[in-house]
């Protein structure tokens, strides 16, 4: 994680100095509850998506803590369903759909 802050050159304080490791901490707790909510949008209906479940918000509860920059995490999440994962179709948005 700190390489990719590392290249980027508004951001190599963040890997420079032990004051700015909040940035480090909060891209890795996005990345860890995006990639959790991802696996459970593939396997909903498989017993192991509950666990890919309780994981988004114990990582997004401990990213906030880091950094409160999280609290933009769940539009991110409305967008990630509606493009990539396409759980909702353009105007027939259901609330069903969207329930565990």
């Amino acid at each position: 994680m700190a390489a990719i802050f590392g290249l980027h050159p508004l951001r190599v304080e963040s890997v420079a100095w032990i004051a700015e490791r909040k940035d480090v901490l909060c891209l890795s707790f996005w990345l860890l509850s995006a990639w959790a909510y991802a696996c459970y949008v593939e396997r909903e209906k498989a017993p192991v998506g509950k666990w890919y479940y309780r994981l988004v918000p114990a990582a997004f509860r401990i990213g906030i803590d880091v950094q409160t920059m999280m609290v933009t995490f769940p539009f991110f999440l409305m967008l990630l369903d509606y493009w990539p994962l396409k759980r909702i179709q353009g105007n027939t948005m259901r609330v069903q759909d969207l329930k565990p």
